[in-house]
């Protein structure tokens, strides 16, 4: 009989492995230093650090005294002197101090470019639990996506996570105001981030740009220096295509247009509901 204990003992060792080694994966995935968490989660962390405030819904101060302007993503504008505050910008706002509430010491994973062309520094910011700030704001529909060449990480996960957004109605694509412009506002050129919808009539270049005119009378443009962004051939194939883009308005005296320097800020209208 004793030299069976050994084998009656073995299951009892098996079930304890089974019991402790799920334990034992919670505490590792606590104590790692990147929680994996939500569905576009941080590949590293770059540096640990405190929030003190909230401008708005992609702005924030640390404790430092430095800004953090959130990477790939733009919430609306909150009021800022005599300009009113876009729809939805003090929800984004009161939104992100929800969450920073639950925890203001949070995680940064910087851009390639480290810094913006105001001096504030670029980095996705991630709660110690793993969540992806921008993903969160991205699912509510108080931010859009924004990318801004040479950064763009995770770039095709926000634009999943906006494209559902935007099919339910969330937030901003809720908002009249939000909806493609189809017809020059008479705001033209305040350089407010807006999305623009027409045919493109037309497809011109210049010494400097690309150009896709459309027949609402506003146009798209890209520098030459990001089309290598772009598939070759692809903006000639868009001649005679309903499109939907994104960006800051302009105005160069003869007409509304917005400059696009990644593909994500431009679709084929069938692309965009």
């Amino acid at each position: 009989m004793g030299r069976h204990q050994p084998a009656e003992r073995a299951p009892e060792q098996g079930a304890l492995f089974v019991l402790i080694y799920p334990l034992f994966l919670c505490v590792i995935a606590l104590l790692s230093p990147v929680a994996q968490g939500g569905e576009c989660p941080a590949d590293r962390t770059d540096e640990e650090v405190s929030v003190a405030f909230v401008y708005d819904g992609d702005t924030v101060r640390l404790d430092d005294g430095r800004k953090i302007r959130l990477a790939g993503i733009n919430a609306p504008e909150v009021a800022k002197q005599e300009k009113p505050a876009e729809p939805l910008a003090d929800e984004a706002r009161a939104y992100l101090s929800h969450l920073l509430d639950r925890d203001r010491h949070v995680r940064l994973r910087y851009e390639q470019e480290r810094r913006d062309r105001y001096g504030r520094l670029l980095a996705h910011i991630f709660l110690r639990d793993g969540t992806s700030i921008e993903e969160r704001l991205l699912n509510e529909g108080l931010a859009q996506q924004l990318v801004v060449p040479p950064n763009g990480w995770q770039s095709s996960c926000f634009q999943q996570i906006e494209h559902r957004a935007r099919q339910q109605h969330r937030g901003v694509w809720g908002d009249d105001y939000y909806r493609p412009l189809r017809s020059n506002p008479a705001h033209s050129g305040d350089g407010s981030f807006r999305v623009i919808g027409g045919t493109v009539v037309r497809v011109a270049q210049s010494r400097k740009s690309i150009w896709l005119n459309l027949d609402t009378g506003m146009a798209v443009r890209i520098a030459r220096p990001d089309l290598h962004y772009f598939e070759i051939g692809y903006l000639q194939g868009l001649k005679g295509q309903a499109v939907v883009a994104r960006g800051y308005l302009n105005y160069d005296g003869r007409q509304v247009h917005i400059t696009i320097r990644h593909p994500s800020a431009l679709m084929k209208a069938s692309d965009w509901n």
